[in-house]
């Protein structure tokens, strides 16, 4: 094991001995005061009711309010307190402001093409109404794009360093996981051949999904190869749920017509270079054509937010190093969802789509946790008479099939 990979497990092991010796030390603390006196009990008892009362009239997922009322009644000498503490999902002031500032810059590039919806309404005023839905969470959707399927890995890797290799004026990548091996060594390197030649490459990784397999500051080492980097939201041993703020994007753009996105990190075992769990299977897809403007917009908007350096978005749009018409057959709408605006755009669209199935409905996912919504929506389809079926991971390379039938 390379001394770099030791300084970031022990990074990791490091953070969560702080992270417990927190929590100790808050338990420690509140139950050796209220050894002191009977009215520091009832004080901190009070309180948790008074907890719970709040998450009770909170507009928020019952789930969630479930999940916090339970270890604040049953142990109301520090429930409450650890929610008054920790109990706020929100993003950190700071982070929403940033944000939130960058999004409204963005907001005039994001506006909807009339032709467009006009053609889409033509086709289905149903799948209308759910594109305009997404649109005022602000992504517009676009004819004139290609769109490719990759089933594998390994397929996509190959295809995403031919494209970088054409890549003359930029390439941005905004990745969860980035560890390095066979994959994002052959990429880094390319990566830092196109910043010597004049290519303006940029990387976001976020630190917490890096954080065992990354030195704890790579971004200054990405800044000496030429490659601008940013580290989103730097992993720091505080039990804070500021900290479960992440950025679980895998988004690859190259001169603002050529997109790549989908399940794939840049780690070996998403190529089948490493095998830890079996054979891994994530799909994605490339987009060629207006489309990508989209996933530019989603990059520039986080990289703004941190590192100000765009005034005019104008100049990374799809057409500008590719003038000629885009080729296409259809709709795409890419979107990605945040916790700034508290509407569950991701899981809403997922149960859009389960509404207006009508023959069927194949989901392969390496993760497969469901909520009580989303499995309520995934029985209603099979009770329409809608094959659905499901393929997540069991024992390594004999994957578990669920269908859902109408019994």
């Amino acid at each position: 094991m390379s001394k770099e990979k030791q300084h970031s497990l022990y990074r990791v092991f490091g953070t969560c001995v702080l992270i417990l010796l927190q929590i100790a030390w808050i338990l420690v603390f509140v139950f050796e005061l209220a050894s002191y006196s009977i009215y520091t009990t009832a004080f901190f008892t009070v309180f948790s009711l008074l907890m719970a009362l709040h998450i009770i009239n909170k507009d928020d997922n019952p789930a969630y309010k479930i999940a916090w009322l339970i270890p604040i009644l049953a142990a109301p000498l520090v429930g409450g307190l650890m929610y008054f503490l920790y109990g706020d999902k929100k993003p950190a002031k700071f982070m929403r402001k940033k944000l939130d500032t960058e999004y409204e810059i963005t907001k005039p590039f994001k506006a909807q093409d009339p032709e467009t919806y006009a053609h889409l309404k033509e086709v289905s005023e149903r799948f209308c109404g759910t594109s305009r839905y997404v649109c005022e969470c602000g992504y517009p959707i676009f004819e004139n794009t290609e769109v490719t399927y990759y089933s594998v890995g390994e397929d996509m890797f190959q295809a995403m360093m031919a494209e970088m290799e054409k890549a003359e004026h930029y390439i941005f990548l905004e990745y969860f996981i980035i560890e390095e091996g066979i994959m994002w060594d052959q990429m880094l390197d390319l990566m830092t051949k196109k910043a010597a030649n004049g290519v303006d490459v940029r990387l976001i990784y976020d630190d917490m999904g890096s954080a065992a397999k990354l030195p704890g500051k790579y971004d200054r080492q990405m800044e000496e190869k030429g490659i601008k980097c940013m580290r989103f939201n730097p992993f720091l041993p505080v039990f804070d749920l500021v900290m479960n703020n992440r950025d679980h994007r895998k988004i690859l753009v190259i001169d603002g017509h050529t997109a790549f996105n989908g399940g794939i990190n840049l780690s070996d075992e998403y190529i089948n270079e490493v095998v830890k769990f079996g054979h891994w299977k994530d799909t994605g897809v490339c987009l060629k054509g207006e489309g990508v403007w989209n996933f530019t917009l989603m990059f520039l908007e986080m990289w703004n937010a941190y590192r100000k350096e765009d005034a005019d978005l104008n100049v990374f749009r799809p057409k500008v190093y590719h003038p000629e018409p885009f080729k296409g057959d259809g709709f795409v709408q890419p979107y990605s969802d945040t916790p700034l605006d508290e509407e569950n755009l991701g899981e809403n669209v997922y149960m859009e789509i389960l509404a207006q199935a009508k023959r069927y409905v194949y989901i392969m996912t390496p993760y497969l946790i469901v909520d009580h919504e989303m499995k309520t929506a995934l029985c209603q389809a099979a009770k329409r008479g809608v094959d659905v079926r499901i393929i997540t991971p069991g024992i390594p390379d004999k994957p578990m099939v669920f269908r859902l039938t109408r019994s």
